[in-house]
């Protein structure tokens, strides 16, 4: 799906965000949460620099990220992302 948006709309084109969100989101659901995290991260520094850190896309990608850190155990890390 994502090679398949990247070749459609381009990597940076919002709709290819969405399915990279959705992908990290799986992973996190399969338990996948150093995978997730990597992924989310990624999305985040893209989102960032296209919508800017207070959009509601970049602070979505970050609270996931949070929950991925919270799942693996580091809790406080996860806290302060929350916080942010």
């Amino acid at each position: 799906a994502l090679t398949v948006a990247d070749d459609v709309f381009g990597p940076e084109h919002p709709e290819t965000l969405n399915v990279r969100l959705t992908l990290a989101g799986a992973q996190n659901d399969q338990g996948r949460y150093d995978d997730a995290l990597g992924s989310l991260l990624e999305l985040y520094e893209i989102q960032v620099r296209i919508f800017g850190p207070e959009h509601p896309q970049p602070l979505i990608t970050l609270s996931n990220c949070a929950y991925s850190i919270f799942h693996l155990g580091r809790r406080e890390e996860a806290l302060g992302l929350l916080q942010h």
